[in-house]
C-alpha cells in the first residue's frame, strides 16, 4: 500500500519528463520511417531493378517496419506514463488537503493514517482514533465534534491512499508488459494490439473523454480537437488510433496518420483469424497498405479503416480539408473490402482526381466505403448514405461537392466517361 509519506512527497513531474523523453523517441522513429519510405524506398523502386534492388527493398522494408514498431510501442509507454502522472494528481491533492485540514484543527495524523484529536467534556475517556479506512463507517452516537472531524479526515486520507494504490497498480502492470525481446526483425503486431488494449483499460481518463465525443457533430469534434495541446493529441493518436482515425471532424492529415498507425494492428488482428471474411478483408488491406507506401502521387490520405461488417475503407487522393472541389465516389451493390475494391474502387477515385485536377488544381477525390453495401442475393435496400465525414475547417472557401454515386458534374463526367473503367477492360 502507498504510504502517506510516499504520496505526499511524490514528484509527478518525473513521470511527465519520462513521458516526454519517450515521446521524442516515438516521434523520431516516425520521422525515420517516413524518410525510409519516401526518400529511400520510393527512389529505389523508381530507379533500380534486379536481384540487388529486390534484396535492398526487402531490407529497407523491414527497417521501415521496425521504425513503425518503435513508434507505436514508445508512444504507448509515453501515454501510460503521462496517464499515471495525471491520475495520481487527484489522490495527491486530496491527501494534502486532508493533512492541511488536520493541521488547521491541531489534529495529529499518524503514519498509519489514524488521527489524534483534543478531547472535550463529551469524551469521557481518551479516544484513540481507529486507523484510516476508505468508505467512511458510521460514527458512534453522541461523539463530540472533534471526534467526528477526525474520523472524516481519516477516511479522506484512506480514500486518497487507496486511489493512489489502485492507480499505481494498474499502470505498473501495463508498463511491465510494454517490452520486447530485442529482435526487431520479428516485430509482433499482434503483441502491439494487446499492448494497446492493456493501456486503454488502464488509462481511464482518456477513454472516458473519447467516449464523450460519441454523438457529437463534426464541428464540435473539430473544435474539441483544436483545443487539445499537441502532447494530448499525440497521446490520443497513440492510444486510440482507430477511434481518432474514424472520428468525423478530425483534420484529414491527423486521421491519415492515426489510420496508418492502426493499419498494421488491424492487419495482424485479421491475420490471426482464419474465417473467410477476415482473410478477404486482410487481402484488401494489404493492397491498400502497399499503395500507401509505393504511390507518391497523387498524395493519398487514409481517412478511415475498419473490419466492421463487410469492411470499411475511406481513401482520398488530395487533401479534402484544403481543396475547393471534392468528388466523393460511393461504391454500391456487391462492394466489400477486398482486393477488387483496393484496386478498382480506389483506382476510380484516383482517375477522378487526375481528370478533375486538369480543370482545377484545388481538388480532392474520395472513395467512401463507410457502410455495408447491399450484397448480391441479399438485397434489402440500395439506399446509400453519404455522411459528413469530411467536415473540417469551418472557414474554408466555398467548394464544389460531387457525389459520383449519382453522377459527376458535367465537366468532370464528360472527361471521365471517355476513360475505360479502372477495373475493367471494357469502356
Amino acid at each position: 500500500m502507498v504510504t502517506i509519506d510516499e504520496l505526499t512527497k511524490l514528484d509527478r513531474s518525473k513521470f511527465t519528463k519520462a513521458a516526454e523523453a519517450w515521446s521524442k523517441v516515438s516521434n523520431r522513429a516516425s520521422v525515420a520511417m517516413g524518410r525510409v519510405e519516401s526518400q529511400m524506398l520510393a527512389t529505389l523502386r523508381g530507379t533500380q531493378e534486379g536481384d540487388a534492388a529486390k534484396a535492398s527493398l526487402k531490407q529497407l522494408t523491414r527497417l521501415s517496419k521496425n521504425y513503425q514498431y518503435i513508434h507505436a510501442e514508445c508512444g504507448l509507454i509515453r501515454t501510460a506514463l503521462s496517464g499515471l502522472a495525471e491520475e495520481l494528481e487527484g489522490p495527491q491533492n486530496k491527501l494534502k488537503q486532508a493533512l492541511k485540514d488536520a493541521e488547521d484543527l491541531k489534529f495529529t495524523v499518524n503514519p498509519d493514517g489514524s488521527v489524534n484529536f483534543p478531547t472535550t467534556e463529551a469524551t469521557k475517556v481518551p479516544f484513540l482514533q481507529q486507523p484510516a479506512r476508505a468508505g467512511g463507517l458510521p460514527l458512534v452516537a453522541n461523539s463530540d465534534s472533534n471526534q467526528a472531524k477526525a474520523q472524516e479526515i481519516a477516511d479522506r486520507i484512506a480514500t486518497a491512499l487507496q486511489d493512489a494504490h489502485d492507480t499505481d497498480g494498474r499502470y505498473a502492470g501495463v508498463l511491465k508488459k510494454l517490452n520486447t525481446n530485442g529482435k526487431l526483425d520479428q516485430t509482433d503486431w499482434a503483441d502491439v494490439a494487446q499492448d494497446l488494449k492493456d493501456v486503454q483499460l488502464a488509462a481511464h481518463k482518456y477513454s472516458a473523454e473519447l467516449k464523450g465525443r460519441k454523438g457529437k457533430s463534426p464541428k464540435e469534434n473539430f473544435d474539441w480537437w483544436n483545443k487539445q495541446p499537441q502532447a494530448r493529441k499525440d497521446e490520443f493518436i497513440a492510444l486510440f488510433p482507430d477511434a481518432i482515425g474514424n472520428l468525423d471532424g478530425i483534420p484529414s492529415a491527423v486521421r491519415d496518420k492515426a489510420n496508418r498507425d492502426y493499419l498494421p494492428i488491424l492487419m495482424a488482428k485479421l491475420d490471426g483469424q482464419d474465417d473467410d471474411k477476415s482473410q478477404t478483408q486482410l487481402k484488401g488491406l494489404k493492397l491498400i497498405d502497399q499503395r500507401l507506401k509505393e504511390e507518391t502521387y497523387p498524395p493519398m490520405f487514409l481517412l478511415g479503416i475498419g473490419d466492421k461488417g463487410n469492411g470499411r475503407a475511406i481513401v482520398s487522393f488530395g487533401d479534402p480539408d484544403n481543396s475547393k472541389n471534392v468528388a466523393a465516389y460511393v461504391p454500391g451493390l456487391d462492394t466489400m473490402l477486398n482486393e477488387d475494391f483496393a484496386k478498382g474502387g480506389i483506382n476510380r477515385a484516383k482517375q477522378t482526381f487526375l481528370e478533375a485536377r486538369k480543370f482545377n488544381k484545388s481538388t480532392a477525390s474520395i472513395v467512401w466505403l463507410g457502410y455495408d453495401a447491399p450484397q448480391m442475393g441479399n438485397v434489402q435496400s440500395l439506399r446509400i448514405s453519404l455522411t459528413s465525414c469530411l467536415m473540417t475547417t469551418p472557414k474554408r472557401a466555398p467548394r464544389t461537392m460531387t457525389d459520383s454515386s449519382t453522377g459527376y458534374v458535367p465537366l468532370v463526367r464528360d472527361r471521365i466517361c471517355m476513360q475505360p473503367r479502372a477495373d475493367s477492360k471494357s469502356w
